[in-house]
């Protein structure tokens, strides 16, 4: 039977190298400046409404009742579905035109919600997956992302994609029946 190691002998952590978790920061594109807003300033929700225990009108969930205020560096009222749910901020229609507006990385970053609650949340308000900061976050990443050879592999790519279109509309049809 095996012994288990007490906790005061064993190896200091090293950090996120020695298992693998490196940050892939820059060989994908991704920069560790803070993406820019750029619909802002977003004011958080100010009165009764939205103080602790108060209840809030979320956009997105209904009713809720506001848990606390988030620790993200634009602060705003959270709340919880359920007792064990990790509190969200209250989409009051501020938050919604940052939704609407912003990048998925952007939300995640000012607001502190994980990128699956961002995502679930624009799909809930029927936010297009390309809105004004999604194209503005592509634009500054691009250049970044492609080179050359990329650009050009995807110009031929896309070329080939029209000719073929062409073709396949232009060639004769059967009659229907």
């Amino acid at each position: 039977m095996a012994t288990k190691t007490p906790p005061d002998t064993l190896p200091p952590f090293k950090g996120g190298t020695e298992r693998g978790n490196e940050p892939r920061g820059d060989e994908r594109g991704v920069t560790s400046d803070p993406p820019r807003l750029i619909g802002g300033p977003y004011r958080p929700p100010r009165g009764r409404s939205h103080r602790v225990g108060a209840v809030a009108a979320c956009r997105v969930r209904g009713e809720v009742t506001v848990h606390g205020i988030s620790d993200a560096p634009i602060p705003w009222p959270t709340a919880r579905t359920n007792p064990h749910a990790h509190p969200l901020p209250i989409c009051t229609p501020e938050l919604e035109r940052a939704i609407r507006t912003e990048s998925v990385r952007a939300v995640v970053h000012w607001w502190g919600m994980s990128r699956w609650a961002v995502r679930r949340w624009r799909h809930a308000l029927g936010v297009e997956r390309f809105n004004p900061g999604t194209m503005a976050l592509w634009r500054e990443l691009a250049p970044s992302k492609l080179t050359d050879d990329a650009r050009a592999k995807a110009r031929a790519a896309y070329q080939r994609f029209v000719r073929r279109r062409r073709r396949l509309r232009d060639r004769p049809r059967l009659p229907a029946g």
